[in-house]
């Protein structure tokens, strides 16, 4: 008899913080990514398994850079292969999310989000079918919506993205109203932000201070 074996899950990458209570908790590294279309409009999805508008994101995979991650997302949850896209660069330095029933999650404190832009120059390229990891399909139906509606108090984004995850997204989109108003003007939208943050800890520390407000120590993942 054959025996086949579902695929092994990656590991996950994370590094871990000592905060307030003294008790070491983890913080998921994690790739946040903000699509435009060419005219400068950001791509968001229904949830398949929450069913609420979201930004596309996933965490980052030991052994795997903040770029890899984004590529290999971009194809699971959207199905763009890297030549459906241009890479625009990153913001400098992450996000913290943390996780309501913190300590309770096998001591999961949050996710540590590097946001990654990057254009779809043929928005017809997307294809929610086609991506698909061992989580399933993360997106049912999409759209492109202008940064100032998706952050106006009453829309649909605002009202399903929780109030904590939507400080996040709106700092986010905010910085980068630069990139989404040169591609409304025409221009290529390069050359605004930096380059992909490397995967290190000179990055991810950065959102250490976020975690509460007091922490004690950083170590790197083991």
């Amino acid at each position: 008899m054959r025996m086949t074996h579902e695929p092994q899950k990656p590991a996950t990458d994370y590094f871990t913080a000592n905060l307030a209570d003294g008790l070491p908790y983890r913080i998921r590294k994690t790739v946040l990514i903000v699509f435009f279309d060419a005219q400068g409009r950001v791509f968001i999805g229904l949830d398949a398994k929450r069913h609420v508008w979201d930004l596309p994101q996933g965490g980052i995979n030991k052994g795997e850079t903040i770029e890899q991650a984004f590529y290999r997302e971009a194809r699971e949850e959207v199905g763009l292969e890297a030549v459906a896209l241009r890479v625009l660069g990153g913001l400098p330095h992450p996000y913290f999310f943390e996780f309501h029933d913190k300590g309770m999650n096998r001591k999961w404190a949050g996710k540590a989000l590097a946001v990654v832009a990057a254009l779809v120059p043929d928005v017809q390229a997307i294809d929610l079918n086609a991506g698909h990891d061992h989580e399933g399909q993360a997106f049912t139906r999409h759209g492109f919506d202008a940064i100032d509606a998706l952050l106006a108090e009453g829309s649909l984004f605002h009202q399903a993205v929780p109030a904590d995850r939507f400080g996040i997204y709106h700092d986010v989109l905010t910085s980068l109203r630069p990139v989404a108003a040169a591609l409304a003007n025409g221009s290529s939208g390069t050359g605004i932000l930096p380059a992909i943050a490397l995967n290190k800890m000179e990055f991810w520390q950065a959102a250490v201070p976020q975690c509460g407000g007091v922490v004690s120590g950083v170590v790197e993942r083991t």
